[in-house]
C-alpha cells in the first residue's frame, strides 16, 4: 500500500509540474505579440498557436509548407526563395536560424518580420519538429532604410535635397542648397513645383511634376515600391551647355505617415564618362571609326525607313606590299591617314567604319543619285593624293571602291554582298577605280 501511495505521489507531482509548465507556457504565449507556430517536419505541416486554444492539434494548420504558403502570395516575391531555403535548413537538421522577410498585411501592404526557428530532434537525432515565431521588426527596418536613404542622399553630393511628409503634404526639412527655392513654400506640392521650375524645359518640367506628384508617390509606396528615379537632360539656352540630372524620391514611413526624401543630383560627369566608355566600345581602336558590329547595327536601323542610300566598300590598294616593305607600323599609319581622309570627306550623317584590316565601309544616307556618291568619292581620291604625312607623302595611296544603292527590303548583309562584288570587280579592273553593282530591274 505504501508503495502504491508513493507511486501516486510521484505521478501527482509530475502531473502538477507538467500542468505548471503548461500554464507558464500559456501565460508567456498570452503576453507575447509574436506569432508562434510548430512545424511537423516529417509531414511538412504547420500548426499555428492561438491564445484561446490550448490544444495544438485543434489549431489552424497548413500542409505542404513552405510551398503552400508561398502560393498564397503573402510572402514578398523578393523573399520567397530565402523563405523556402529556410525551411530546407531545419528539414535538413539545422538546429536554429532566422530570416528577415516581408509579409503581406491586411491592407495589402508589406510588413517586415524576423522569422526565428528552433529544431527539436528525437532519440535518433532525427529532426521531428521546429518551433517558430515571427517578430514584428517593421519599425526597426524602416529606421534602417531611412538612415540608408539619408546616407545615400548625402554621399551622392546633391544639387537639391529635402524631406516631406506626403500624408500631411508638409515640408519637414531641407538642405542649404534648397534654401533659395523654399522661401514661404510649406507644402510638398509647392516645393516640388518650385524645384522643377528651375529647369526651363516645359516637357521635362511636366514629366517630373507628374511622376513625382504627391498622390502618385503615395500610390507607389502602397504598392511596396520604395524608390522612384528619373534621369533627364537640361540645355542651358544662354550657353548651349547640356547637363544631366537625376531626380530620386526615397519613400519610407513613420507611424501612420508616408515620408519622402527628395533629391535632384547633377550627374553630368557620370553620364559623360558613361557615354565616353560606350563610344569607346563602338569604335575601332586604331582609327576611331565605328567597328563592324556597330556599323551593321546602325545601317540596319536606317534601312527600316524609306529612302535611297548608298553603301561603299573601300580597300587600300597594295596594302600587303606596304606592310611587307616598310613594316606594320607604317601600315597602321596608312590606315589612320585613309580613315582621317574619309572623316574629312563625308557628311556627319554618313556612317564610316573599319570592318577588316585595310577594309572600310561607308554608308551614305539619303542620296539623290549615284552622281552624289561619285562626287564624294572623287573628293576622297583627291584627299588621298594630298596626304602630307611625312612617311607616306608620295607613296601613291589609292583605294579600290565598290558601290551599291539600296532597294526595298535591303539589309546590311544584302548590301554588303553587292558592294563587295563591285569591289572585287574594281580590283579586277586594275585597282584605284570605282565600280557600281547595278541592280537588275
Amino acid at each position: 500500500m505504501a508503495t502504491l501511495q508513493k507511486k501516486y505521489d510521484e505521478l501527482l507531482k509530475k502531473y502538477n509540474k507538467i500542468k505548471e509548465e503548461k500554464e507558464i507556457a500559456q501565460a508567456a504565449l498570452d503576453l507575447t505579440d509574436h506569432v508562434i507556430s510548430v512545424i511537423d517536419i516529417p509531414n511538412h505541416t504547420l500548426f499555428k498557436f492561438q491564445k484561446e486554444n490550448e490544444n495544438l492539434l485543434e489549431a489552424p494548420h497548413i500542409t505542404d509548407v513552405p510551398y503552400s504558403i508561398v502560393a498564397l502570395g503573402i510572402i514578398h516575391p523578393d523573399d520567397c526563395e530565402n523563405y523556402i531555403n529556410l525551411f530546407k535548413e531545419f528539414y535538413g537538421g539545422s538546429p536554429s536560424g532566422k530570416l528577415a522577410l516581408r509579409i503581406k498585411t491586411i491592407d495589402k501592404g508589406w510588413n517586415w518580420y524576423m522569422f526565428y526557428y528552433k529544431t527539436i530532434f528525437d532519440m535518433n537525432k532525427t529532426p521531428i519538429k521546429a518551433i517558430s515565431f515571427l517578430e514584428d521588426i517593421n519599425d526597426q527596418k524602416t529606421a534602417e532604410e531611412q538612415f540608408e536613404q539619408y546616407k545615400k542622399a548625402v554621399n551622392e553630393g546633391n544639387h537639391l535635397t529635402w524631406e516631406a511628409n506626403l500624408s500631411k503634404n508638409e515640408v519637414v526639412s531641407y538642405d542649404a542648397h534648397t534654401d533659395h527655392i523654399i522661401k514661404n513654400k510649406k507644402s510638398y506640392s509647392e516645393l516640388l513645383k518650385g524645384a522643377f521650375s528651375l529647369f526651363a524645359n516645359v516637357n521635362v518640367t511636366e514629366e517630373l511634376a507628374q511622376l513625382f506628384a504627391r498622390d502618385k508617390l503615395i500610390e507607389t509606396y502602397k504598392r511596396g515600391e520604395k524608390e522612384v528615379t528619373y534621369q533627364f537632360k537640361f540645355e542651358d539656352k544662354r550657353t548651349n551647355e547640356i547637363s544631366w540630372y537625376r531626380a530620386t524620391a526615397y519613400l519610407t514611413s513613420q507611424e501612420e505617415d508616408i515620408l519622402v526624401i527628395m533629391s535632384i543630383i547633377d550627374t553630368t560627369k557620370h553620364v559623360d564618362e558613361h557615354l565616353k566608355l560606350e563610344k569607346k566600345a563602338e569604335q575601332d581602336y586604331l582609327t576611331g571609326l565605328l567597328n563592324r558590329e556597330t556599323v551593321q547595327e546602325r545601317i540596319n536601323y536606317i534601312l527600316n525607313d524609306d529612302g535611297l542610300h548608298a553603301m561603299i566598300m573601300a580597300d587600300i590598294d597594295n596594302f600587303k606590299f606596304y606592310n611587307d616593305q616598310y613594316g606594320h607600323i607604317f601600315g597602321d599609319e596608312i590606315i589612320k591617314c585613309v580613315a582621317q581622309s574619309m572623316k574629312e570627306t563625308f557628311r556627319t550623317s554618313d556612317i564610316i567604319g573599319r570592318v577588316g584590316g585595310d577594309e572600310f565601309v561607308i554608308f551614305m544616307k539619303d542620296v539623290r543619285s549615284q552622281d552624289d556618291v561619285l562626287s564624294r568619292l572623287g573628293h576622297l581620291q583627291k584627299r588621298l593624293i594630298e596626304i602630307t604625312h611625312e612617311h607616306i607623302k608620295g607613296k601613291d595611296v589609292t583605294l579600290s571602291l565598290g558601290v551599291t544603292l539600296s532597294s526595298k527590303d535591303d539589309t546590311f548583309l544584302s548590301m554588303y554582298k553587292r558592294a563587295d562584288e563591285a569591289l572585287y570587280q574594281s580590283k579586277k579592273d586594275g585597282k584605284n577605280c570605282i565600280r557600281f553593282h547595278l541592280l537588275q530591274s
